[in-house]
């Protein structure tokens, strides 16, 4: 996904080389700055889950996680 951003880069979004020069700037620093670490720490949550996920024995069904999702422990709201 990263890769294909970089195509602004090289792109001119503006009238000007000066204008799309800024413009080309300010995206790669909010590539950099915002979208990595957000596609970083999203693929380390995928990979926690998964992890998570193969430990579930096989003999929990689709209706034991349904009912301690919506169990009343896990519904309440926290308190302060």
């Amino acid at each position: 996904m990263l890769e294909i951003l970089k195509v602004s880069d090289f792109m001119q979004p503006a009238p000007t080389r000066a204008e799309s020069s800024v413009r080309c700037e300010r995206l790669k620093k909010y590539r950099e700055d915002i979208l990595t670490p957000a596609l970083n720490n999203s693929e380390k949550q995928s990979h926690s889950f998964s992890r998570a996920w193969v430990r579930i024995p096989h003999r929990v069904t689709a209706e034991a996680v349904a009912n301690a999702w919506n169990s009343p422990d896990l519904v309440a709201p926290v308190s302060a």
